[in-house]
């Protein structure tokens, strides 16, 4: 089988594409344990809800490129906004009591999870 150069390159390019696109969530998720303590399991959902939101933005609202990203920015930006005042946000005061028992995580596991399933269960149905 011979391989092309530009058939290489592409092979090259679409790995190093899906690497930083890995690199990404790793640091989205490392930055909101790190700082805000909180374990997200919708954090993948949450990037799938962007990717919907630019795929939308983009044919539906005639939108170029750059103003289709940043609305589709925007637009994750006030779900997750949202999910966390919703979900999360009572959990923060119990927070330090709660951690050092070892029974907060799984209010957070049990919350995030919900939102993760939510999210799935609404996408795959349509």
């Amino acid at each position: 089988m011979d391989i092309s150069a530009v058939y290489l390159l592409q092979l090259t390019l679409n790995g190093l594409a899906l690497g930083l696109l890995y690199a990404l969530i790793a640091v989205g998720l490392s930055l909101i344990f790190g700082v805000m303590e909180i374990i997200n399991f919708a954090h993948g959902e949450f990037l799938m809800l962007g990717a919907f939101a630019m795929c939308f933005a983009l044919p539906v609202m005639g939108l170029l490129y750059w103003p289709a990203l940043a609305t589709a920015i925007v637009a994750t930006m006030l779900v997750g906004f949202v999910v966390y005042e919703l979900l999360l946000v009572r959990l923060r005061p119990l927070q330090p009591r709660i951690l050092r028992r070892g029974r907060g995580w799984r209010r957070y596991w049990r919350r995030t999870a919900r939102a993760l399933f939510l999210y799935r269960g609404r996408v795959l149905r349509k």
